[in-house]
């Protein structure tokens, strides 16, 4: 619920400032002074304490009065002494992060180093302002100052600060980023496979291989045909649950191809070099009809590549260039398109900035595939986005009502507090074809908080039914691939479903999901049992009508 609310506080936020030009009025009814806030056992922001706590200065020496190991997050508005750019400085005992106007100005929550940022603003128009806080030595101080062209540094006065009463129980509890709540272990998977699961086939099994990662390559359907693309690899064995993939790094990956003609019961595979080339990758000449009815597309990283019979051939690597996306970054796609229509088509794709993790956004192209355009970022933008948190887009889907909802991989990794890393997976939505998108949910965990282990990638389909599924890999104890079902269009989920179970351990999942004419499902997969230790591609067929509503 807290993610819930928190992404809601987030776009709210986000909307309000677009709405407003980043700038509210001085004087707005329910205005009070300081700012309101909550205090959080931990230095994590996940376990907050009953009531809101006022934070009316900005000038403070606690001490030791309140205590050692805690966090406080206070939100409210500070109102602008100056037409122009504003340098904010802090002083904290610990960590601090500062935002205004939603854009990370101080991030020194992990960084004892990062005390200083500047932000435009204007004289008399108020902005957002978040400050989150931790203390873990004892000696609590937080004193904030700003300084402007001819105005040396002074501590921003109690009178420049102020709430809107009104939402205290949202922004006292929430600000910004979103916070991270506890992993509810109720909803932790069980062993039982579900009774949904008709069948589990082998699609690739090599000895001494190591297969996986069909998330990445991509997985195509044409009537009772299907293809699905991954990568194999050199099996080397390691303890079960020790960090890191059990192949051999001293050999190289192999890209494949493999194919069913009868709805995923039986299936052929064969090596597939052109995916695996180290060929550069070359400007795409365009003219590509993306509603071919044999047509398929690979993304793969900072290239692509186009079929025209059903993934038996491929023409590329063509080079994925988009405009207006910052320089300073890399493309990291992954297989994911939609609402291909002659020689256009959507694609979402990651990027990732300089120093940061992934991001995401959705991209288009008009003129088959020669040319593409930012259409709209997923996550935040590189200017606002926290570092140390993943947004990655492996699926996504246009519903009925013409939504397009985009499932994504998340992630806080980051060395301060008591919560390290977080692995989980969110959906988002857009109502205006891409170019504005907003949280909807948070659909699962993928791993323990401060887990060894990376999260999964999900993979989402609209079922033909209406509702809307989520498959992945669930990499704590036990591990499992599971799904997960919505009858409301994302914004809320059932409990973890289990499709296969017995994995020898966390490296199993990059799900990649479709469904058959006939309503049955095809989920693919990598895992790898006790018994058969060397990771191989395996597929549940099962029916979501058997999973109740």
């Amino acid at each position: 619920m807290i993610q819930n609310v928190a992404g809601v506080i987030l776009v709210f936020l986000s909307i309000l400032a677009s709405a407003c030009g980043g700038r509210f009025p001085a004087e707005t009814q329910g205005n009070r002074p300081g700012l309101a806030g909550t205090f959080f056992k931990g230095g994590d922001f996940t376990r907050p304490k009953d009531g809101v706590s006022m934070l009316p200065s900005l000038d403070n020496d606690w001490g030791r009065g309140k205590g050692n190991d805690w966090a406080a997050r206070w939100a409210g508005y500070v109102t602008g002494p100056y037409d122009g750019e504003v340098k904010f400085s802090a002083v904290a005992g610990d960590g601090v992060r500062v935002l205004a106007s939603g854009k990370v100005v101080i991030d020194g929550l992990d960084d004892p180093l990062a005390r200083e940022g500047s932000v435009v603003m204007e004289k008399g128009v108020r902005i957002p302002l978040v400050i989150e806080y931790f203390c873990s030595s004892g000696n609590a101080r937080l004193h904030l100052s700003w300084e402007w062209s001819g105005h040396g540094r002074s501590i921003v006065p109690a009178s420049a600060l102020s709430h809107d009463a009104s939402e205290v129980p949202a922004t006292a509890r929430e600000g910004w980023p979103v916070p991270l709540p506890q992993l509810d272990f109720s909803e932790i998977p069980g062993t039982e496979e579900h009774g949904c699961v008709l069948e589990h086939v082998t699609i690739y099994d090599q000895p001494g291989r190591y297969a996986g990662w069909p998330a990445n390559g991509g997985f195509w359907m044409w009537g009772d045909e299907m293809a699905v693309a991954f990568e194999s690899g050199w099996f080397k064995d390691k303890p079960d649950w020790e960090d890191g993939h059990a192949r051999d790094y001293t050999r190289p990956n192999e890209d494949y191809v493999a194919r069913s003609l009868d709805g995923g019961r039986t299936w052929t595979w064969t090596p597939c070099p052109i995916l695996s080339g180290d060929d550069p990758s070359r400007p795409s000449f365009g003219g590509f009809d993306f509603s071919h009815p044999d047509f398929a597309m690979k993304l793969q990283g900072t290239r692509f590549y186009l079929s025209a019979d059903r993934a038996r051939t491929w023409k590329g690597p063509f080079r994925l260039d988009v405009r207006d996306l910052p320089d300073d970054g890399e493309l990291q796609a992954r297989t994911c398109y939609l609402d291909g229509r002659g020689g256009s088509c959507r694609l979402f794709v990651g990027f990732r900035p300089e120093g940061y993790e992934d991001l995401s956004c959705s991209i288009r192209t008009a003129d088959g595939g020669k040319s593409f355009d930012l259409e709209g970022w997923i996550s935040p933008d590189p200017a606002h986005a926290p570092r140390g948190e993943r947004w990655m887009v492996y699926s996504a889907a246009r519903l009925t009502d013409g939504r397009l909802v985009a499932a994504l991989r998340r992630k806080i990794s980051r060395s301060g507090g008591g919560l390290r890393t977080r692995n989980w997976i969110d959906v988002y939505e857009s109502k205006d074809d891409g170019r504005t998108w907003r949280f909807l949910s948070k659909v699962a965990d993928t791993t323990e908080p401060n887990s060894d282990f990376n999260g999964n990638p999900p993979s989402l389909i609209h079922l033909a039914d209406g509702r809307l599924c989520v498959t992945y890999g669930f990499r704590a104890h036990p591990p499992v691939i599971c799904a997960r079902l919505s009858g409301d269009g994302g914004h809320t989920w059932s409990g973890p479903v289990v499709l296969r179970s017995g994995a020898r351990n966390w490296d199993i999942g990059y799900t990649r999901t479709l469904q058959r004419q006939d309503g049955k499902v095809v989920t693919v997969y990598y895992f790898a049992t006790p018994e058969h230790r060397n990771q191989y591609i395996e597929a549940a067929i099962w029916d979501p009508e058997k999973v109740g509503r």
